[in-house]
Order: C-alpha cells, then sequence, then structure tokens
C-alpha cells in the first residue's frame, strides 16, 4: 500500500525541479504577495506565466449565479497562467502569502526558442500542470464522491501536508469543508458529515487548524474508486 509522503522542513526531497535562471528569469523578479490578494486572472492581457516560488496559491474559477469555487490549491512548483486556462471559464489565483515568479509568454517562448534546455524546464512545468489536470477529470467522472474526497484528501496532503506532531500521517492546515466540496463537487453539508464519518472510524483527526490523517493505509483503501461511503 501506498504511503503519503509529506514534505520534510530537514530536506528537500520533495522540492519541486528548479528553473535554469537564465532570462526571462533573470530579468523577472519574484513577487510577494499578500493573503487574498489578486495575483492573476484569465482574462488578463498580455499573456503571462506563473510560478509558485513558496507559499501557497488558490485558483479559483467562476460560477454563474453562484461564488468562485476552488479549482485547485497550488504550492511551490505550481504552475497556472493564460495557457493553463484556455478556453475555459474566468478563472483567478489568490495569494495565501506567496511568492510568485511571472514573465511574459512572449518572452518564455522567445527563450525556449533560444535555448533547449530551458524549454524543456518549461515544457516539464506545463507537461505537471497538464497531467494534473487530467488526472482530476479522470477522478470527478469515474469515482462517486467518497472515494473523491479520500483521494483529495491524499493529494492534498502530499503537496500541502507537514508532519504530524501528535502521531498522525500529515497535517493539512487551512482547507475548509467549502474548500473540499469545491473540488470534488459536493456539496458542504456531505463532506463535512463524511469526514465526521472517518474521525469516528479514527482514519481522521481534528488539528486546531485543519484536520490530520491517522490512518493513511484505511484512507488509501477508501479512496478506491469502487469503494462505498460514508464508513459506519
Amino acid at each position: 500500500m501506498a504511503s503519503i509522503r509529506v514534505a520534510s522542513r530537514r530536506n528537500g526531497a520533495s522540492r519541486p525541479r528548479a528553473l535554469p535562471w537564465r532570462a526571462p528569469w533573470s530579468r523577472s523578479p519574484v513577487e510577494v504577495f499578500a493573503r487574498r490578494e489578486v495575483i492573476w486572472t484569465s482574462t488578463d492581457k498580455p499573456a503571462a506565466i506563473y510560478r509558485v516560488v513558496s507559499g501557497r496559491v488558490r485558483l479559483m474559477v467562476s460560477r454563474p449565479n453562484s461564488a468562485p469555487a476552488l479549482r485547485a490549491l497550488l504550492g511551490p512548483g505550481g504552475v497556472f497562467g493564460t495557457r493553463t486556462a484556455a478556453g475555459g471559464p474566468v478563472q483567478v489565483a489568490i495569494a495565501e502569502g506567496a511568492a510568485v515568479w511571472s514573465s511574459l509568454e512572449d518572452d518564455v517562448e522567445a527563450l525556449c526558442t533560444s535555448d533547449p534546455l530551458a524549454a524543456a524546464e518549461v515544457a516539464w512545468l506545463l507537461g505537471q500542470s497538464i497531467e494534473g489536470e487530467r488526472r482530476r477529470i479522470a477522478l470527478l467522472t469515474s469515482a462517486n464522491i467518497p472515494p473523491l474526497i479520500c483521494r483529495t484528501l491524499i493529494d492534498l496532503a502530499q503537496a500541502h501536508g507537514v508532519p504530524c506532531a501528535h502521531g498522525g500521517t500529515a497535517d493539512l492546515h487551512k482547507v475548509t469543508q467549502s474548500d473540499l466540496g469545491d473540488m470534488v463537487g459536493a456539496s458542504r453539508p456531505f463532506v463535512s458529515t463524511y469526514l465526521n464519518a472517518l474521525k469516528r472510524r479514527r482514519v481522521l483527526g481534528a488539528t486546531s487548524r485543519g484536520v490530520c490523517i491517522l490512518d493513511a493505509e484505511r484512507l488509501q483503501a477508501l479512496a478506491r474508486p469502487n469503494s462505498s461511503g460514508p464508513p459506519g
């Protein structure tokens, strides 16, 4: 059974690959954004590419007659911008306190034309973003809601979890029940009911800042597409 791997503050095992520090990167300083500050919208001109250097960014998507929904929670190495939002609804990137690198798409394309190594790095980053979106769509169309909640918790813990200080596998901070509902297409009350059932079974625990994954193996089992829930 695969385990949940979280980043350690003492080593770089989970850090993303670094981009080559060349033009236009050398001409584009990293910018720090405060919590709830808007970094980008998909209607911005001219087109640009962004990469999260540190902190977290909430990628929100507009919905008719409703509040924007959380589409993705991006950590270091996460990429967003015009190329990742083409043809879809309006998207907005909002900082949770983040440092972000950005560059105009024309500058990136010019660099990639002249520097094969830089082209490979950019292609790798965009490929990771596209693969993550394909996986998200495949899960949404192939599984019922309870396994989706478990799979989303696992993915979030691997990307944003911190080592648990009280015996669990990982702590996941500042992810709300509404966030989970947005990401799996469920209502907040449904998510709340299911999370409470997982807590009664000691699969999850509660912390002052979020949730704790106590039993990663059982959570992995409940994330299988044919799994039913909530558990009794």
